[in-house]
């Protein structure tokens, strides 16, 4: 796999030979669940996690039959916890949370993403409560007990910041944060220049976390036991 990071589009990439074995370069690759363009613009995972939702949507839709479907309760736990972590997987890598500046009253980052996002979650909403088309996002969110949208990526973002601030100084990510939190370039910015600056983060201020470390021999104390069906039943 050979990809030539560019913001050019008109520019050639020759393949490249090593040891005999010729590696034709590409445009687009897949790591860890995250489609990577040489732009690092996320247009193409954007596209691919949409259409991940509206497939995962599709089929939640034929159990949500009002004779013969799925009660409620089932449809809403089915979307929350299988369509959202599969449709916002990796989200603060290539979705930045929607935020009013103090300086302004504009919202500010990916607007036209969360709304292509938000119109998966109104297709759910309307799956789950039977409600008519017409009826607002809003009031279909309270009557379905979910978050709205924008807050739940907000919070899967600050969740992913928090993480990353509290990682010890050995961990790969903590000096690039440390250093994404203190100066906000004006070009080339990664995902982690945007986290720290919406949620004014810094490493100095969150509490350090460092991992416990057990060898691979060791058993735990604590027995875990689970109970037979007729134990469940009386």
């Amino acid at each position: 796999m050979l990809i030539d990071f560019s913001m050019d589009k008109k520019k050639n990439c020759p393949p490249m030979t090593i040891r005999g074995s010729t590696i034709k370069p590409t445009k687009m690759h897949k790591f860890l669940g995250v489609l990577v363009d040489e732009a690092l613009c996320w247009h193409k995972h954007v596209n691919y996690a949409i259409g991940k939702g509206t497939a995962y949507m599709t089929q939640l839709r034929r159990l949500s039959n009002s004779t013969t479907g799925l009660p409620l309760k089932m449809m809403c736990q089915l979307y929350t916890v299988v369509t959202l972590p599969k449709m916002l997987y990796a989200i603060d890598i290539w979705c930045l949370p929607m935020y009013i500046g103090n300086d302004d009253t504009h919202q500010r980052g990916s607007i036209q993403v969360t709304k292509r996002l938000n119109s998966i979650q109104r297709i759910a909403l309307l799956s789950i409560t039977g409600a008519l088309k017409l009826i607002a996002s809003d009031t279909l969110e309270a009557h379905a007990k979910l978050m709205p949208l924008p807050q739940c990526i907000q919070n899967l973002c600050h969740r992913a910041a928090l993480c990353i601030a509290a990682t010890p100084p050995i961990h790969p990510l903590h000096p690039k944060f440390k250093c994404a939190s203190k100066c906000f370039v004006l070009h080339h910015r990664s995902s982690l220049h945007h986290l720290a600056r919406t949620f004014r983060l810094t490493p100095d201020n969150i509490e350090m976390i460092h991992p416990a470390c057990k060898p691979p021999e060791e058993v735990t104390p604590i027995n875990i036991r689970i109970p037979t069906s007729k134990e469940k039943s009386i």
